[in-house]
């Protein structure tokens, strides 16, 4: 890994504010590459037509980038990961910190809350992943990875994600591994190994049957869960593939990449659909609750929401004047919220509620 030739590099870009005193070595990396990026996202107003929504609300109280954000089931509360080392749960409608989690001396980069609202997962020390319940508000267990002692080549868990029944945990970090841990023992029932470097992004099914997962490169593995095996590669991608999600209504999938686009995988077909407009890399990816419509995240600064029969750019939103790293949207697709290179976390309420009306007004 090349973390001695670039820290001094992110020594100058981190800085101005307080920050964690290691970065992950494969975000490192990126970070230099993205230094002048911060011009691109000034390009100014959008083509096409394209409507720009600005965002109703900041929260702001972590001090550094925000990594990873996720909403409970019924959109009450939020869940942010940072670089400061802490987890923070938030009260959607006041903005209130309710809870903060002190995660130890590095910074947090994985954290993901279960279907059923009763679990908060993130990353702790080490390989290790803390598991938090919501509902008594306080530490359960430490799921440990004794198989991959800590060093600083890999002791980063990049992604974390809960089966949609709850009953399964999967983790990626530094030692190559997918690891599938049970929640209510925290035993580990399994490991999906296949990949020469760590793996960065981890997505169930809908039916908890599949799970994709993929590294710091530019193909994407999907996996049988109940045996382990691996059933598909995607491939189609010139940049790294930095995260995916699958449609809750069908068998596909969508990826955002390095290369500035998202990519829509038909599973059943193998149809695949480019969807292009982002002007620097694509960092997360988040699909409606009825499939119709996709949401990216981009390190342009801007979020992006397009139709998936299309392919249209339907709305773009802005407000970031950083680094989007990460985006979440809640259970019923009204509210979509981003976490930022600067720190902040950004709502915004979708202005046509219903899909239809959405798809609708940009006709």
């Amino acid at each position: 890994m090349r973390i001695a030739k670039t820290i001094f590099s992110i020594a100058l870009l981190l800085c101005a504010s307080a920050t964690p005193n290691k970065v992950p070595p494969l975000l490192a990396q990126r970070l230099v590459d993205a230094d002048n990026s911060h011009a691109i996202a000034k390009a100014g107003q959008e083509e096409g037509g394209v409507r720009t929504i600005t965002p109703d609300r900041t929260l702001q109280g972590h001090s550094s980038w925000v990594t990873a954000v996720a909403f409970s089931t019924d959109g009450q509360r939020l869940a942010s990961a940072s670089w400061d080392h802490s987890v923070k749960i938030w009260d959607v409608e006041t903005g209130r910190t309710l809870r903060t989690i002190e995660g130890g001396t590095k910074g947090i980069e994985a954290l993901a809350i279960s279907s059923d609202g009763r679990w908060l997962a993130a990353e702790s020390a080490g390989n290790d992943v803390f598991l938090w319940s919501i509902v008594n508000d306080r530490d359960i267990r430490t799921m440990s990875d004794s198989a991959a002692p800590s060093s600083p080549e890999n002791n980063w868990v990049y992604t974390i994600a809960f089966s949609p029944d709850g009953r399964w945990l999967a983790s990626g970090v530094d030692n190559k591994t997918v690891r599938l841990w049970d929640v209510n023992t925290g035993h580990v029932m399994r490991d999906f190994v296949s990949s020469p470097r760590p793996i960065t992004y981890i997505a169930f099914s809908p039916d908890g049957r599949w799970l994709a997962s993929g590294r710091d490169a530019r193909s994407i593995n999907i996996w049988e869960v109940a045996t382990g095996r691996l059933v598909q590669t995607l491939s189609g991608h010139k940049g790294n593939v930095c995260a995916a999600a699958f449609s809750p209504r069908r068998h596909a999938l969508a990826s955002a990449s390095e290369d500035n686009t998202v990519k829509l995988w038909d599973l059943d077909t193998g149809k695949v659909q480019t969807l292009k407009g982002h002007r620097n890399r694509v960092t997360s990816v988040a699909f409606s609750p009825d499939g119709a419509w996709v949401a990216s995240g981009s390190w342009d600064n801007t979020i992006r929401i397009w139709d998936v029969a299309t392919g249209r750019n339907l709305e773009t939103l802005t407000g970031n004047t950083h680094h989007v790293y990460t985006i979440a949207l809640d259970s019923r697709g009204h509210r979509l919220v981003s976490g930022s290179e600067d720190g902040t976390i950004r709502f915004w309420q979708l202005p046509n509620q219903d899909t239809q009306q959405l798809l609708g007004a940009r006709q």
